[in-house]
């Protein structure tokens, strides 16, 4: 979905690898998507044996919460206001906003989740640029 968006496999700090002969589901590896691509060709025991019982091209870009945050911009500029990224717990949701110093928000997410809302918000904050 995020490579959908314009995002570039290489931000991911996590790769899904389908695996032929297996009925598994595809594993989560914690390998970017490009270093798993590069390992497919190195001498690492582990990796290759990965290799060799993955599909060709199933390696799948993933997002930690960590990596979607580093996505998304610290402050965002709109007329003579500042809003800053912040996180909260707001009972059993999180809540991922930009805020002015006033405590307005620009923008807002709110999910019971904290990846689930850095997702959204990464997806509201490129729909926005595209239609600016």
């Amino acid at each position: 979905m995020l490579v959908a968006l314009g995002i570039s496999p290489s931000t991911a700090d996590k790769c899904w690898i389908s695996i032929e002969l297996s009925k598994d589901e595809p594993a989560l590896y914690s390998l970017s998507w490009e270093q798993a691509r590069e390992n497919r060709m190195t001498a690492d025991r582990f990796l290759i044996d990965i290799a060799k019982k993955s599909v060709p091209d199933a390696l799948t870009p993933a997002w930690s919460l960590t990596a979607l945050l580093d996505l998304l911009p610290s402050e965002i500029e709109n007329g003579s206001r500042t809003y800053s990224f912040r996180m909260n717990k707001v009972g059993d949701e999180y809540q991922i906003c930009y805020s002015d110093e006033d405590s307005h928000n620009l923008y807002s997410i709110q999910e019971d989740a904290p990846v689930n809302a850095a997702f959204k918000l990464l997806c509201l904050l490129n729909e926005i640029k595209d239609y600016n």
